[in-house]
Formats: structure tokens, C-alpha cells, sequence
């Protein structure tokens, strides 16, 4: 009887779908089933006898552990690496524990592993195909979300063009009344002390005209009408506008031009012009005491593309109000309708090129745009 069950357990401990082998006191492998020959690739007549070091990459240590009287609990699902017997690594989960005689005396121990190299390899692939989807994922989102931004905002732009005939019609007119009345008062009732009011409200009849000018233009922007544009008349003729708007300033302009005067670039010249003058505005504006000096530059940079920057020494603008300075109605003048840039912004987009604002409170503001010199 005693036989045949000594019989029964080896044919388990063979057919158990883990390696596993014993030990005794002296680490000395005393049994070895299938499944660890065909891990390890080493026989049961090449191990028995032989230290578990055998075939572990490292000294066995955990076992000095499982013999010592201070470590009494078991080793559970712990990664390690073995060596083959022709020298290749697999990594396995090993769990053992003691093994105890009747008398509670350790006489061994007893290990089971698992070879968990193909899975570990999965994983890996697993991990770093999980990172490429995230990113792809991250950067198809940040797509989506520029191109909802971007519907929005042509949405905005299609709302304020249907509003745009509205606003002119029932603004126009009670405006023009109202100058109407106030022009018949001043003229009728000779009153010194309603003059200041009088021109207060002539004064705001042109601003709200100035808000409806404003509106019309943004909404009404078209595709550009493509022609070659020689940029320095039109930037001139944009200085010398700029100069007469703004009389009482005394404002210095210095122009470093690293392209030809013969510069063309293939643009609509109204719209440029519109761009140059709006940017120009805004520099002047940005001077307390109405004096100052403004830098413009020009060059080529190395893609060919044709560079022109506006620099002034204003007061510059706040960073937190730097990333809404093309925002259509953003705005921090006390007067100001907060189209100008965004106007600026979208002709320069309809160009195929770009527009760069840089900014430092009490250093000043540069306006860089770049526009390819033909389509």
C-alpha cells in the first residue's frame, strides 16, 4: 500500500503543471519534476545531488532565508531570474516553503516556478503599445479640440455677420438722430453750460460709430484679392497715416530693413495695409506720455518666408491678457472695441501666414508677422 501510494505522488509530482523540485538542508536538489527539466533544460540525473544554484542566475539567498529560525514565512509569488542549461534567462514566479518531518523538524524545502518570460514580454509590448496610444490619443484630442475651436469661432464670426446688418441698421439710425438733436440744441439754445455735455455726446456718437465701423469690417472680411504688393510703399503710407491720427504724439520711428525696398510679396495691399496701420495704432497707443520710439524690422528668414516686426517701448501688455490679444471684442482700452488684432490676425491667416505678439509690462510689445512672398 505504502508503495503504491509513494507510486500515486510521483506520478504528481511529474505531472504538475509547474517545476517543481526539493530540496534538503544543505540546498542539494533531492527531486525534479518534467515541467522544471523543460525549463531549465537541465535533467533530473544532471541536478540531483547538485545546489539550486545550478540553475539560478543568482546565489539562491531566499533559501538561507527559509533555513534561517528567523524567517518562518513562505516565499509567494516572487519574480527571479534562472539560467538555462544553454545559457539563455528566463524569468519565473516561485513560490516554497519547508519542508517538516513528523517532529516538526525541517529536513527541506520544496519549490515550485512558473516560467512567465513570454508574458513578461507581453506586457512590455503591452506598456509601451498602451504609451503610443495615449499619445496618439492626447494629440488626436488636442486635433479635436483646435478644430472645435476653430468651428467656434467661425461660428462666432457667421453670428456677428448676421448681426452685422441689424447693428447698422437699428444703431445707424437713432445714432444719427441723436447728433441731429444735439447739433440743433448747440446751435438753437446758446448755453455755454451745456456745451461740455453737447460734445460729450458727439464724442460718444462717433465712438459707437467707430464700434459699428469696426464690426462691419471684421465680419466682412473676404479671401484676399492676390496681387504683387511692393511692401514699403504700403508700410509708409501707413507711417505717414499713423502720424497725422496721432498729432500730439511725438513718436520716433527707425526702420532696419534687411530685404530690398523692391520687396514684393504676393498679398491684397488693402488688407495689408489694414494689418500695418492696426498694428501701428496700438503702438502709439501704447505710450503714457505720448512719446516713444518704435523699431520695425524686416528680413528673410530660412524658409524664404518674408519677416516684419513692429517693436515698441510702450507699457506693454499684462500675460494674462497676452493670450486673448487676437480674441475678437477682448480688449483693455478704456474706449477700445477689441477688433484691431483680431482683424490683423485673421488677414494674416487668410495670407497663409502667422502672427507672433510677444510682450513684457513696462519693456514694450513686438508684433512679428510672417507671410510666405507668394502663394
Amino acid at each position: 500500500m505504502m508503495e503504491n501510494e509513494s507510486r500515486h505522488l510521483e506520478q504528481i509530482f511529474q505531472l504538475i503543471p509547474s517545476g517543481l523540485f526539493t530540496v534538503d538542508t544543505a540546498q542539494r536538489i533531492t527531486s525534479w519534476n518534467r515541467r522544471a527539466e523543460e525549463v531549465t533544460g537541465y535533467t533530473v540525473e544532471e541536478v540531483i545531488g547538485k545546489k539550486c544554484t545550478i540553475f539560478t542566475e543568482y546565489p539562491c539567498r531566499e533559501y538561507c532565508g527559509v533555513f534561517s529560525k528567523k524567517i518562518k514565512k513562505p516565499i509567494t509569488n516572487k519574480e527571479c531570474t534562472i539560467k538555462r542549461n544553454d545559457g539563455h534567462l528566463r524569468i519565473v514566479l516561485k513560490n516554497a516553503d519547508l519542508i517538516k518531518d513528523e517532529n516538526r523538524t525541517i529536513i527541506g524545502a520544496i519549490e515550485s516556478f512558473e516560467d512567465i518570460t513570454e508574458r513578461k514580454k507581453a506586457e512590455a509590448v503591452l506598456k509601451r503599445d498602451k504609451a503610443t496610444l495615449e499619445m496618439l490619443v492626447n494629440k488626436k484630442t488636442k486635433e479635436l479640440l483646435a478644430a472645435v475651436e476653430k468651428f467656434n469661432k467661425v461660428k462666432r464670426l457667421s453670428d456677428i455677420g448676421a448681426l452685422t446688418a441689424i447693428i447698422a441698421h437699428e444703431l445707424r439710425n437713432p445714432l444719427a438722430a441723436i447728433r441731429t438733436a444735439a447739433y440743433n440744441i448747440k446751435r438753437k439754445v446758446q448755453n455755454p453750460s451745456l456745451d461740455s455735455h453737447l460734445q460729450n455726446i458727439e464724442k460718444k456718437v462717433l465712438e459707437a460709430d467707430q464700434i459699428i465701423d469696426n464690426v462691419l469690417i471684421y465680419s466682412r472680411i473676404k479671401p484676399p484679392q492676390f496681387e504683387k504688393a511692393k511692401l514699403y510703399n504700403l508700410l509708409d503710407e501707413c507711417i505717414a497715416t499713423a502720424k497725422i491720427r496721432f498729432p500730439d504724439c511725438r513718436i520716433s520711428i527707425r526702420k532696419i530693413c534687411k530685404t530690398p525696398k523692391e520687396c514684393f510679396v504676393e498679398a491684397d495691399q488693402l488688407q495689408l495695409k489694414e494689418v500695418f496701420s492696426n498694428i501701428l495704432n496700438n503702438a502709439y497707443e501704447s505710450f503714457k506720455k505720448k512719446k516713444g520710439g518704435i523699431t520695425i524690422r524686416s528680413w528673410f528668414d530660412k524658409q524664404g518666408h518674408f519677416n516684419i516686426s513692429f517693436e515698441d517701448k510702450g507699457v506693454g501688455i499684462m500675460p494674462e491678457d497676452l493670450k486673448r490679444t487676437t480674441e475678437p471684442f477682448f480688449t483693455t482700452k478704456k474706449n477700445g472695441v477689441g477688433l484691431g488684432l483680431a482683424i490683423c490676425d485673421q488677414i494674416v491667416n487668410l495670407h497663409n501666414g502667422n502672427m507672433k505678439i510677444e510682450s513684457k509690462v513696462g519693456k514694450g510689445t513686438t508684433v512679428t508677422i510672417t507671410l510666405p512672398v507668394s502663394r
